[in-house]
Parts: structure tokens; C-alpha cells; sequence
């Protein structure tokens, strides 16, 4: 993450200088999610993940 705070040493002056290099990944594995306690679902950060359905199992 890039702090506003200027720290981290020799790595933290690398990514700031190159940071406009930097590539948005998303990682589709990482998707989906399996509430095992099903209050937890009213304090997920809904920002940053969306609840979304499980894909279904199609025979090739």
C-alpha cells in the first residue's frame, strides 16, 4: 500500500519511484466466499468483496 507516511527504507523508495509500473491484478480465485458463521456476513467489507454465487459444476 502506498502510505503517505515516507518510510520503509531502500524498498519503500523503489516502489514509490516506481509506482506508475505498477499492473492491477484480480485474482478470480479468490471470489468466492464460504461464510461458516453466517452472522459475519453483515460485517464483511462489501467494498472490497462482493457476495456472489458459487459457480456451477458443468459436465465437459
Amino acid at each position: 500500500a502506498m502510505n503517505a507516511i515516507k518510510r520503509g527504507g531502500q524498498r519503500g523508495e523503489y516502489l514509490r519511484a516506481n509506482k506508475e509500473r505498477a499492473v492491477v491484478h484480480k485474482f478470480n480465485q479468490y471470489r468466492y466466499i464460504r461464510f461458516l458463521n453466517k452472522r459475519a456476513r453483515k460485517r464483511l467489507n462489501t467494498k472490497l468483496f462482493r457476495v456472489q454465487p458459487y459457480p456451477k459444476n458443468t459436465p465437459d
